[in-house]
């Protein structure tokens, strides 16, 4: 290959790279520090998502947020555990995050170790009943029988393993098929909802985008 051609090969490969780079505001704050803002620049999101998204509950596909998360850690020299994204809270908390913090428990849903055990130890939750009162009555309907789910199975309560998730929700399906009443409706995707979360699956995304898809194909059906 002629070198000029060569050189245009690469120049081309190397702005396809760039242009799947997440691009950064960066701020100095010391040279101990990286600080940073994330823009809509250099992801793999399209259309109202384009191109740079790493927020999973507005609707964008799930490959594309998985990309995007990744292509961050790997610019910031991190293992995607390490990526943190909190939830808001309204308090006067604050955390550390140092590898104490990291080696404390099991990552919690965000990505924020031992959050829920750190809250409750701060504030005496004891009880089953105390630890199902930290999830409010506010959230989406799937977010919340998730999070009520996996607070009861620290205390030993519903299916253990995938299997047993699976003959709950078979029991389920059958009240469902014998007699679909609301109270036997809200049963089964309540079982759907544990066996998913036992998957690794969150049930509110993972509706979000099946939901997304169906208006998707609707669409289409009409052009």
């Amino acid at each position: 290959m002629p070198t000029s051609w060569k050189n245009m090969t690469l120049n081309f490969w190397k702005t396809m790279s760039d242009s799947l780079k997440p691009q950064l505001l960066e701020y100095a704050l010391g040279p101990a520090l990286r600080a940073f803002s994330t823009t809509r620049q250099g992801g793999v999101s399209r259309d109202n998502y384009a191109s740079f998204n790493i927020n999973a509950y507005c609707g964008d596909e799930a490959d594309s947020i998985q990309q995007n998360k990744q292509a961050l850690c790997d610019e910031l020299g991190i293992e995607p555990q390490r990526l943190i994204m909190p939830h808001q809270t309204h308090t006067a908390c604050v955390r550390i995050v140092d590898e104490a913090f990291f080696a404390s428990s099991a990552a919690e849903n965000a990505g924020i170790n031992s959050w829920d055990a750190l809250k409750n130890k701060e504030k005496g939750r004891t009880t089953l009943a105390d630890e199902l009162d930290t999830v409010p009555a506010t959230l989406p309907a799937l977010m919340r029988a998730q999070k009520l789910q996996k607070r009861a199975a620290r205390f030993g309560c519903g299916p253990e393993d995938a299997a047993g998730a699976a003959r709950t929700l078979d029991s389920a399906k059958a009240a469902w098929d014998a007699q679909q009443t609301a109270e036997n409706a809200g049963e089964l995707l309540l079982a759907a909802a544990d066996a998913m979360r036992l998957a690794g699956v969150d049930a509110e995304e993972a509706l979000t985008f099946a939901a997304k898809r169906f208006t998707q194909r609707l669409e289409a059906d009409e052009t």
